[in-house]
């Protein structure tokens, strides 16, 4: 009599594992991405980070033209003050002992330079 009931309680035990394991196969997969995709929140969101997108390309765009031409400034700036010491150097070394002679070349030098 417990043979029959353990050999009952196993039956019945490996019947309901088939029968979850038949209803799990019975089941179609889910496309969660195609689900989410279709949610009014998350087409409106997708739109916003698109145009999010569009204004930091333009403000990036509009920055690094900014920068370009402060770099070109710069560069201008630097070549700039870098001949007029060579033009200091070269008054120095022609005329050392006049002054005025040196003030002299250099405004000359510095007018026609620019």
């Amino acid at each position: 009599m417990k043979k029959n009931k353990i050999l009952l309680i196993t039956s019945l035990f490996i019947l309901g594992i088939c029968q979850t394991i038949y209803a799990q196969l019975k089941t179609d997969h889910v496309e969660v991405t195609e689900i989410i995709s279709k949610v009014p929140m998350v087409l409106e969101s997708q739109k916003q980070i698109e145009n999010n997108n569009k204004t930091y390309d333009a403000d990036y765009q509009k920055m690094l033209e900014e920068f370009k031409a402060k770099s070109a400034k710069s560069d201008f700036e630097t070549t700039k003050q870098t001949i007029e010491s060579e033009i200091k150097e070269f008054a120095r070394q022609e005329y050392p002992n006049d002054i005025e002679m040196q003030n002299y070349i250099y405004k000359n030098q510095i007018s026609a330079y620019n």
